[in-house]
């Protein structure tokens, strides 16, 4: 066996030669690009990268990576176009291979290097981990959000400037969002129908070889000598089919720039836009041979692709990394938008406007019985005049929502810590303070008053309320430092144990999609923020953390007892959205098999019972239905069976019946369901009826549920009570 020292001695010999093997790899690229036809070997890496299985998602694609065909666009990038290949046909798919893998072992040395050369370690402090996640993503990830998404909200977003970036750019927001739709379709159909012309082509000529070898005749406009059609005609028809269509499908991919690139003139006829807005468009986004110095690097977290994702070379045009361009116009747009003293001071606002509107939007969906009020109230603190972005009023739950626009820039991407604390500070830490400013003003007065803006009073009584939620809502995609800012407060911006619920957008319209019940959404948000006052445990991005909510309730006792027993010290739960994406690929067309939502971990008896709770709107749904929650899934079945029976019995009946269920958790949470035609009555037998079993289980709270409707199949609730010996928030907390 290896001892330690012996291993940590050949990780040391490993790291030392990393900065020569890197030399050589790239050496061997740049030496090997010049080799190749620049467009067709653009072209077969986009092509290969972009490959899928569209009938089922995964993250992982094997060898595939949209940075890899990047990485070598880049290095193409410092030379001159190459006109004509000197690689034969015969060695050209080798070769290919031969440098996508180097490309890959390229990257992934670079990115071992830099973790080593990195002063700072992993999860020694909040700003360091996020500057790193950052730095890591903008050379890895190009969906930071669902792309479909990304393209409503640009059209919503600009809408109210849109005349302006029209007379800017050439191109209006509308034509840039059909243009990126349309893309990558036009680019597949280029591509099946060569494709299908090359295995046609195969095939027609196998039925040559396979005449010749009944007739012995060289047709007179064969493509073969008498030599070939003789070594041909030895293997089965199957064999000299499938040999001829892979030469034709080599013999396609040889010279593939011609098939994969496009005009402009393409473009527009595709998309139906004017030529003229399209060639504007294309000349935005588009850089030439040479674009880069022989000392730029190829493999960063910003390069000129960024905000240029076109390759443009004697009027054809070529795309190496789709989800770039469907990513970088926004970005373009803003920075000219600033160039412009007006549109740069009327810009924040309209950003700050469509992400509190749509985000409303959302949580109106999510939230079907809430009450909402007009966004934008003001009130007074010391004379001076604040305002908040939005409440919203839950049962007794009221959120207070503050919205933030800003984006995250490219040096805060290329791992600046002092950029990343900016902005978290702006994002973040603005967006709670003002939050918790409101927070206060409602705690301080009693009764608050706020007023809208045409002077509507609206009066909030805090003892109205078991729970206030801060959501922090920002525009840019941070699914990804929100799950490294925990509820401990490490980043030093929270206070009095208030912390919030910080949501993208982007997160925001998943949840919309996938939480059918708002009484799963409070849910989530308890267990989202008990996950993250752990800092052991760890996830990738937000999404993950629905993911493994939908599936199992983030029920995370079990694991953390585990983890403590065997003394481990850090759990990171792996990325978990392959189902959640594999639904979106079906909503939004990109396959035909038909995909559902992902599911709940709740049974579809048990959903039910929860909606129609909420559809009751009694007072403390909320809370009944957490305490409920805090039960596992065996005894939510038990009770959900013993409804089903009680109900059927008082369909039969119209007599009083009863069930209850009973837990040990937070001190002993037993619940009664009860039903009974006249209410009076069924409220005075169920809370004594609730006040027994408390004494009698020696419990802390139980909960009674009172059901008036003889229907078996609906439930009329009439009658609520909780009966406890202690507050359970206190119980929560400890």
């Amino acid at each position: 066996m290896m001892t330690p020292e012996e291993g940590q001695k050949m990780m040391d010999e490993w790291f030392n030669n990393l900065p020569v093997e890197n030399e050589k790899f790239y050496s061997f690229l740049s030496e090997n690009v010049k080799k190749f036809q620049t467009f067709d070997l653009l072209s077969y890496f986009s092509y290969y990268n972009h490959l899928h299985d569209s009938e089922k998602y995964s993250d992982f694609r094997g060898d595939k990576n949209f940075f890899v065909s990047e990485v070598l666009a880049l290095l193409c990038l410092k030379n001159d176009f190459v006109n004509e290949s000197s690689v034969s046909q015969d060695d050209y798919m080798e070769l290919i291979m031969e440098l996508q893998k180097t490309v890959l072992n390229y990257c992934g040395r670079n990115d071992a290097l830099e973790m080593k050369n990195n002063n700072k370690p992993l999860r020694e402090d909040t700003i360091s981990d996020i500057a790193n996640i950052l730095s890591r993503e903008a050379k890895h990830i190009r969906n930071p959000g669902l792309p479909e998404h990304h393209l409503i909200f640009t059209e919503k977003l600009f809408e109210p400037i849109k005349d302006e970036v029209k007379s800017i750019f050439g191109f209006s927001i509308s034509d840039s969002v059909v243009i990126r739709k349309n893309l990558s379709n036009m680019i597949n159909n280029k591509c099946r129908k060569a494709i299908d012309e090359a295995l046609e082509k195969g095939k027609k000529h196998a039925k040559e070889v396979i005449r010749y070898r009944k007739t012995r005749i060289v047709e007179s406009e064969s493509i073969f000598t008498k030599e070939q059609l003789e070594e041909y005609s030895k293997y089965s028809d199957k064999k000299i089919r499938e040999g001829l269509q892979g030469h034709f499908l080599n013999e396609l991919y040889y010279t593939f720039g011609k098939t994969y690139t496009f005009t402009a003139n393409e473009l527009s006829d595709f998309t139906s836009i004017e030529l003229e807005a399209v060639k504007a468009f294309l000349k935005t986004f588009s850089c030439g041979f040479p674009s880069l110095k022989v000392e730029d690097k190829i493999y960063e977290p910003i390069t000129i692709l960024k905000t240029k994702p076109i390759i443009e070379y004697g009027e054809r045009y070529l795309i190496p990394s789709f989800p770039l361009i469907i990513w970088a116009i926004e970005d373009v747009i803003e920075s000219a938008l600033k160039q412009n003293r007006k549109l740069n001071e009327k810009y924040p606002n309209i950003k700050h406007d469509f992400v509190l509107n749509q985000g409303l939007e959302f949580f109106k969906t999510l939230l079907p019985t809430a009450n909402f009020f007009q966004p934008n109230l003001f009130y007074i603190v010391n004379n001076d005049r604040c305002e908040t972005d939005g409440l919203i009023i839950y049962d007794q739950v009221l959120f207070i929502i503050e919205v933030k626009g800003h984006r995250i820039t490219p040096r805060a991407k290329k791992g600046y810590t002092d950029r990343t604390r900016k902005h978290l500070e702006e994002i973040v830490q603005e967006s709670y303070g003002q939050g918790i400013r409101t927070l206060k003003y409602i705690e301080d007065s009693g009764i608050a008053e706020f007023k809208t803006k045409s002077g509507k009073q609206v009066l909030i009584d805090r003892k109205d309320f078991d729970e206030i939620v801060i959501v922090s809502l920002t525009l840019e995609p941070i699914g990804n430092m929100s799950m490294v800012i925990k509820a401990t407060n490490d980043i030093g911006f929270f206070q009095d144990g208030h912390f919030p619920w910080i949501i993208s957008i982007y997160d925001l319209v998943v949840l919309t999609d996938l939480f059918e019940n708002p009484l799963m959404l409070i849910h989530y948000i308890k267990r989202r923020k008990k996950f993250l006052s752990h800092k052991t445990l760890s996830t990738y991005e937000e999404l993950d953390l629905v993911s493994y909510f939908l599936s199992n309730g983030l029920y995370i006792e079990h694991t953390l007892k585990d983890a403590e027993e065997k003394n481990v010290n850090w759990i990171e739960f792996m990325p978990d959205t392959d189902e959640i994406n594999d639904y979106y690929m079906y909503k939004f067309g990109h396959k035909t098999k038909f995909t559902p939502k992902p599911k709940s971990f709740i049974s579809k008896e048990f959903n039910d019972f929860l909606l129609q709770l909420d559809r009751s709107r009694m007072p403390h749904r909320v809370r009944l239905a957490l305490l409920i929650l805090e039960f596992n899934n065996k005894s939510i079945k038990q009770l959900m069976d013993y409804i089903k029976k009680i109900k059927k019995a008082f369909a039969n009946d119209k007599e009083f019946h009863d069930c209850s269920i009973y837990t040990l958790s937070l001190g002993g949470i037993g619940v009664t369901f009860m039903t009974g035609i006249n209410k009076q009555e069924l409220d005075f037998k169920l809370h004594r009826y609730c006040s027994y079993k408390l004494h009698q289980q020696n419990s802390n709270t139980w909960i009674g549920l009172g059901d008036i409707s003889p229907n078996p199949n609906e439930y009329k609730f009439s009658s609520m009570f909780f009966v406890m010996k202690k507050n359970i928030e206190e119980l929560q907390k400890a």
